[in-house]
This record gives C-alpha cells, sequence and structure tokens, in this order.
C-alpha cells in the first residue's frame, strides 16, 4: 500500500501543473480507479483552500479558491507570509505560526482556527498541514476548509464554566461570612449594606455570564442603523450623568442598511462596550461613535465597520492583550465580562472586535460586521476611521 498525504490539492493556480506535480512523485493509479486526466479537474473543485509554502513560511502556491472560500484575493499572498502574519485572527495566531515553524519532516498535523478575509471578517477554517521534502528543499503544504461560523461559535469552553463556578462560589462564600457575621452580633448596618451589595454583584455576574453563555435566537434581518439608535438613546443618561459627551458621526451612514443575526443580544453587545468606554472616561472626556462601509468588489461583498472611540486613560499593553479573555479586568470591582461577552456576540453574528488603545490618548474599538443588504443604490459612507492593522 503506498501512504500518500494530500492536502486536497497541492496548490496551484493551473490546475495541469497540480496534476504534472502530482503525476512526478507517485503513479495515478495508486489513488484512483478512474481516468487520471481528470485529476486536475476533481482537486481544482474540492471545497477547500489548499497551498504550499517554503520554511520561512511564505506562500509559494494557493489555489485559486482562496477568493470564494475565504475572502482573500490569492495573487496578493504569494510570496509572502501575509497568510499567517496579517490574516490570522490575533486569538489564534502565536500557536499556530509556533505550530508551523515547529514541524519535522513527515509531521502532519491539524486544528480549527479563525483566518480573517480582506474585509477583516473572520472565516472559522479546519486547517491540515503537514511538512514534506520536495525536489530542492523542504515545504509544508496544507488546506484550509470553511466550517459554519455557528459550529464554532455557539459553545462555551469547559474552562470557562469552570472559572465562571469558582467566581460565583467565591460570592457566595463572602455572603455566607457576612451573614455568620450578622448572627454573631445581632445588629449592624453596615454588614447589612455588605451584604445586599454582595447579592447584588452576585445577580449582576451571573446575568453578566448568561449574557455570555447565550446563542443568537431571534434571528432575523435588522436595520443596523436602528439598533445603534436605540443603544445611544438608551446610554445617553450615564454620560450626561459623568458630564462626558457622547458624539455620534454616523448620520446616514448605516441607514437602509441589514445584518443577520439576534438584535437583541447585539444591543446588548454595543451597550457593553459603550458602557465600558464610559467607565475609562472622567468628566470633560468624550466618546466617539463613527462608521463605515467597505467593498470587497472581487467577491461583490459588503461590510459595516463601527468604531467607538473614547479619550480616556487607554490601557497598558498587557491588559489590552488580555482584554477580550473572559473573566480578566484590571478593577477589584469588575468581574470581566464586558467586552468578552461584546467580543463573543459579535464573532456569532460572523463579525470581529478589535481593540487599540494607549495610554493618556484612550481606547478605540472597531467592530466589522457583514452586510446581507443595503436597500438603496450604492452604500453612504461616513466617518471612516483608519485601520491601524
Amino acid at each position: 500500500m503506498i501512504n500518500v498525504f494530500i492536502p486536497t490539492p497541492v496548490p496551484s493556480i493551473d490546475s495541469n501543473e497540480v496534476r504534472d506535480s502530482f503525476l512526478r512523485s507517485i503513479s495515478i493509479q495508486s489513488l484512483f480507479l478512474g481516468h487520471g486526466d481528470r485529476l486536475g479537474e476533481f482537486l481544482a473543485g474540492l471545497p477547500a483552500v489548499v497551498y504550499e509554502c517554503d520554511n520561512d513560511l511564505a506562500v509559494t502556491r494557493i489555489s485559486t479558491n482562496a477568493a470564494e472560500l475565504l475572502g482573500m484575493e490569492p495573487a496578493n499572498l504569494l510570496g509572502r507570509r501575509d497568510l499567517w502574519a496579517d490574516r490570522l485572527h490575533p486569538k489564534d495566531r502565536i500557536n499556530l505560526i509556533s505550530r508551523l515553524e515547529q514541524l519535522q519532516l513527515g509531521e502532519g498535523a491539524s486544528t480549527i482556527h479563525r483566518i480573517l478575509s480582506e474585509l477583516d471578517l473572520p472565516v472559522w477554517v479546519s486547517h491540515s498541514f503537514r511538512k514534506v521534502r520536495t525536489k530542492n528543499s523542504e515545504s509544508i503544504w496544507g488546506s484550509l476548509v470553511p466550517l459554519p461560523t455557528d459550529l464554532c461559535t455557539q459553545s462555551v469552553h469547559s474552562n470557562i464554566i469552570s472559572q465562571f463556578v469558582h467566581k460565583i462560589g467565591n460570592h457566595f462564600q463572602l455572603i455566607n461570612l457576612l451573614m455568620g457575621t450578622l448572627r454573631r452580633s445581632g445588629e449592624g448596618v453596615d454588614e447589612i449594606d455588605a451584604l445586599q451589595q454582595a447579592v447584588d454583584r452576585t445577580v449582576d455576574f451571573t446575568r453578566a455570564f448568561l449574557d455570555y453563555a447565550q446563542i443568537p435566537t431571534c434571528q432575523s434581518d435588522f436595520e443596523l442603523h436602528e439598533v445603534l439608535n436605540t443603544v445611544v438613546q438608551a446610554i445617553q443618561v450615564g454620560f450626561d450623568d459623568k458630564h462626558v459627551a457622547l458624539v455620534s458621526r454616523l448620520e446616514d451612514c448605516f441607514r437602509d442598511t441589514l445584518v443577520r443575526g439576534d438584535p437583541f443580544l447585539f444591543e446588548r453587545a454595543l451597550g457593553s462596550i459603550f458602557r465600558n468606554a464610559l467607565e475609562a472616561t472622567s468628566a470633560g472626556d468624550e466618546v466617539i461613535l463613527s462608521g463605515d462601509c467597505e467593498y470587497y468588489q472581487s467577491m461583490s461583498k459588503l461590510a459595516a465597520q463601527i468604531v467607538v472611540a473614547d479619550t480616556g486613560s487607554g490601557m497598558q499593553t498587557e491588559n489590552l492583550c488580555r482584554a477580550e479573555d473572559p473573566f480578566f479586568t484590571s478593577r477589584r470591582d469588575r468581574d470581566g465580562l464586558g467586552l468578552s461577552m461584546a467580543a463573543r456576540i459579535i464573532e456569532q453574528h460572523g463579525g470581529t472586535l478589535r481593540i487599540d488603545s494607549k495610554i493618556g490618548q484612550g481606547t478605540q474599538v472597531t467592530i466589522v460586521l457583514p452586510v446581507i443588504e443595503v436597500r438603496h443604490d450604492r452604500p453612504r459612507y461616513g466617518a471612516a476611521s483608519q485601520k491601524s492593522r
């Protein structure tokens, strides 16, 4: 028996080159029973993007269906590390690049991760790869099979559930201690107030985790403009009380722009982002809401970009790297589920959330969402923000 690794196929822009490459190294009859001259056509039609890269992870060949399946122009990737350096989701980048660089000759591996399209929208893929010896050197052959978004975003990792149980256990332990103190002292106004605060925090924490773990249930096409207006109106009072200006520069850029998902869950994600911005600012600061639409011409796809930028204190680099991690917070009076919940909900809606921040200059949260439909002749453009990626 001949054991051959085929990453569906060896990537090439020319299907004949794919076929010839295989014919040079193996016998067609050892792979298929049928007509060998149809191998190139068969491989080119598979629902997977296949590639080859060198030891420096520069892409040397990639199949043309990368535009269709991943939303990336294959010609823009050839001869560069962009597929790994720029197009991997930041949360997946370090682990995957490390795994690729540590591959031994003949060794193969597989994983599930996210790749960002040219519109910065996430595409979940099942990625299989192997290091092989070629005619002149060593290469990595791999295949990327797109997966349904809901398959990868709806479940909650068991580690996160364990952390939730541990943290809520701490809340109840504090409540028990306070109740014991009250029993021994007979009366204690301060202890009663502390107990009430502990109960309130426990309830809020439980609700926040339920929001984090919830999946979209009321799926529908909804107008992005309406949801944004609803959130801004609901949060305005808090900004006024703190004397922080909430400035909207959207105008009508998202009017008649439809996205697909759960509008109520999406409102919670946006509300969490605004509350986080409000907490990071002081009287006299401002939070600016802006937006834009980006068009991917070769795929005829449109994405909405929403930016919430504040002029607050900013975040330290070590905190910025963990800002989306569940339960991470730099404040003792918070439980660290706000931004992680927002990021999870945005991803469930097929989008991405990116955080940029500098100490003393403020924080910018950028949301990118796929647009289902725009109910006018062409997209209206608002105040676009510059990409930092």
